[in-house]
């Protein structure tokens, strides 16, 4: 923060919601930012298995987070975080290690 209280955040990462919603939220953010700071990136997470399963979180294929993700590029977010840290499937470093196999089709989704 400033000494006015404004935040210099360049960036939002909201944790839940739909693409839409942090759109219109995103668009409010921007509607108050000061002038001549950058315009705040939207960086989207989303969850292989999220931490609770409520209204849009829930398990996610590798074909819906493909998707969400080519969703969020035609939509002009900065960045998508696929957050796996909450996928039970995930208990051995075995299953760890292919996790980048197993999501790169999203790498393409997002091209």
């Amino acid at each position: 923060m400033d000494h006015f209280g404004h935040s210099r955040a360049t960036c939002w990462n909201p944790a839940f919601g739909t693409l839409e919603r942090h759109l219109e939220m995103l668009a409010t953010i921007a509607d108050m930012r000061p002038a001549g700071l950058p315009p705040v990136e939207l960086y989207r997470r989303l969850f292989t298995t999220p931490p609770v399963q409520v209204a849009n979180l829930r398990v996610a294929r590798v074909d819906e987070l493909c998707a969400a993700v080519a969703m969020s590029r035609d939509a002009g977010v900065a960045t998508v975080i696929v957050d796996t840290n909450f996928d039970p499937e995930l208990d051995t470093p075995e299953r760890w290690t292919a996790v980048p196999q197993t999501l790169a089709p999203l790498l393409d989704a997002a091209a």
